[in-house]
């Protein structure tokens, strides 16, 4: 905690509200944090006001960062979602992807054809 700034206690509301708007626009709290520290006049400088300081490095909300999975073009469907569990008897559950409507996997289709 930065120690220059003790805000008073009337600011807080506004100011909480101003860093929910910033968690709401998708920024986690590091990346408030970081932009607020980033906005701070160097550390042997002292600052006079507070809380009109953090209002003013906080109240225009950026666009959140796009992460790397967002920016794939298309929708990427993990190969998992391509596969059924199988209806019949197995110790454990078993997955297998499906040529259609079967609920039965080639091991269960074969013994029960034997």
């Amino acid at each position: 905690m930065e120690p220059r700034l003790r805000v008073p206690r009337g600011m807080l509301p506004q100011l909480a509200a101003l860093a929910s708007a910033w968690l709401e626009a998708g920024h986690t709290p590091g990346g408030v944090r970081a932009h607020v520290r980033r906005g701070l006049p160097g550390p042997k400088q002292p600052i006079h006001k507070p809380g009109g300081l953090l209002r003013y490095i906080v109240s225009d909300v950026p666009p959140a960062p796009v992460e790397e999975e967002s920016r794939r073009p298309g929708p990427v469907q993990p190969r998992i979602a391509q596969l059924r569990e199988c209806e019949g008897v197995h110790t454990q559950a078993r997955l297998f992807r499906p040529e259609g409507d079967e609920e039965f996997c080639g091991e269960c289709l074969r013994g029960a054809s034997a």
